[in-house]
């Protein structure tokens, strides 16, 4: 019993110095000067007793409260250490510091736009214009000539790919001369051919035609006819197409001088002119005549407009109306 006791008491006395049973017998061996023979458990607790009085337990109670409070400093150190790699708190002053480079990019002057000329902003329209005015299908060789001169352009191809290959310079006057005089010197027989393929091409080109007329809405064709016409009469372009008939839109009404005109035409005095020679004739009387005199084609052309207005609003709405 007395050994457990004992036993229980060193390791209270040994917390403050951290000393074992054992090195606790020890300086008590040394203060009394010679080497003494192994103490029982019980004379080594009395030693322990003997050499170091209960006056000192104070002192090593505070040295232990001071290792303990360096120990919990330590701790917390290591523990705000450990922490370090957590601090992405502080990414609000980046987001800060990204905020404020980024007012003063926006206080920066920016650079200026291009400013276009006159030549770049016309071919900006033009080339608007040109998307407008709709690009019709690629028609066939619609005549004898034309469906000679692609049989003749095919079977030819590969050697003309073989000059040109070979540096040969094509001289397509003389080509074109040579097959000319070939077309004139064709049979009977074979020239029909070529004609009735030619009224094929013509029935499928017109067929193919109105399915692209179809396939657009009347805005669309109403739209791309206003362009042509813009780009014929404004912009002074070549090759740009007639106006696209479109049956589903009313022909336009007559101008008030077509009115005068139709009742001027059949006039026996025009019977021996040209066509340009009567125009000029009737624009001269036109431009003679009193406000009084024109007001019935005037009359005329007014009321035909209003008709064509109301079918061509009628075609317009029933295209917008969804199916």
């Amino acid at each position: 019993m007395w050994s457990t006791i004992g036993l229980a008491t060193a390791r209270q006395l040994s917390v403050g110095g951290r000393l074992s049973i054992r090195r606790a017998a020890r300086p008590t061996a040394r203060i009394a000067g010679r080497d003494l023979a192994p103490i029982p458990c019980g004379l080594r607790v009395a030693a322990v007793f003997g050499g170091r009085s209960f006056a000192a337990t104070p002192r090593r109670l505070e040295s232990s409260a001071a290792e303990a409070k360096t120990a919990d400093e330590s701790e917390a150190k290591s523990k705000t250490k450990t922490k370090a790699p957590g601090k992405k708190k502080t990414a609000p002053k980046k987001a800060a510091a990204k905020k404020a480079s980024g007012t003063e990019r926006a206080s920066l002057p920016k650079k200026d736009r291009k400013v276009l000329t006159e030549e770049e902003i016309t071919k900006l329209k033009v080339k608007q214009l040109r998307k407008q005015a709709l690009k019709a299908p690629k028609r066939l060789p619609d005549n004898s000539w034309l469906v000679f001169l692609s049989h003749s352009f095919k079977a030819t191809k590969n050697e003309r790919e073989a000059a040109v290959k070979a540096g040969q310079r094509l001289d397509m006057t003389t080509i074109t001369r040579e097959l000319c005089n070939a077309f004139k010197a064709l049979p009977a027989a074979e020239l029909e051919k070529l004609k009735a393929e030619a009224r094929e091409n013509y029935v499928a080109n017109e067929i193919a035609y109105k399915a692209w007329i179809q396939s657009h809405s009347p805005e669309e064709i109403k739209r791309a006819n206003r362009a042509r016409s813009m780009l014929k009469n404004v912009y002074k372009k070549k090759n740009i197409g007639y106006d696209i008939p479109d049956d589903r839109i009313p022909k336009n009404p007559r101008s008030s001088f077509l009115h005068y005109c139709g009742t001027r035409l059949n006039s026996p005095e025009f019977a021996d002119l040209k066509s340009q020679e009567v125009m000029s004739k009737l624009g001269e009387e036109w431009r003679n005549l009193s406000d009084t005199e024109r007001q019935p084609f005037v009359d005329k052309m007014k009321s035909e407009y209003e008709e064509w207005r109301k079918q061509r609003d009628a075609v317009l709405a029933k295209a917008a109306a969804p199916v």
